[in-house]
């Protein structure tokens, strides 16, 4: 029955700990399944004070999972290579920083969002009111979250 105890802890733990690489909550509700049956067992079979040892042994052993995943594994190579340094909004959202105050001509019905043709590139585009018609002027007025703020331009 020790086995059985120790088997359940064990897996529990590492079921919640791979919840972190591999989230879904499967894992999660497994390992909590495995881990609420120990304590379930060690009150069954061990008594009162086998529940609670059971149960002390599992706070050890979770806290023990939350200071590897905390302290320790920032540390590590696998952490840099699951992190992502620069989000493509970032470097799209600095790119269209460029074309401010440019004009351009609609490639694409803005109504609100289309594409527009600034300095021959393709530029995600909102218009600033409403509906812009393709192949009319435009002017760039603003950025909001990496998409060109436009605007048309009167010809006369």
């Amino acid at each position: 029955m020790k086995l059985l105890l120790l088997i359940l802890i064990i897996t529990g733990g590492l079921g919640l700990f791979f919840e972190s690489f591999f989230p879904g909550y499967i894992l999660a509700l497994l390992g909590s399944s495995l881990l609420l049956s120990a304590i379930v067992l060690g009150f069954v079979f061990y008594g009162l004070m086998g529940g609670f040892i059971v149960f002390g042994i599992e706070l050890v052993v979770l806290l023990l999972i939350f200071w590897l995943g905390i302290v320790v594994f920032p540390k590590t190579g696998l952490k840099k290579k699951m992190e992502l340094l620069v989000t493509n909004k970032e470097e799209e959202g600095n790119e269209t920083n460029l074309y401010l105050g440019k004009e351009g001509r609609c490639e694409s019905p803005c109504k609100p969002h289309g594409f527009v043709r600034i300095d021959s590139k393709r530029v995600e585009a909102v218009s600033e009111t409403g509906y812009i018609e393709e192949g009319v002027k435009i002017k760039v007025v603003g950025i909001r979250e990496g998409k060109a703020i436009v605007r048309a331009i009167k010809t006369e």
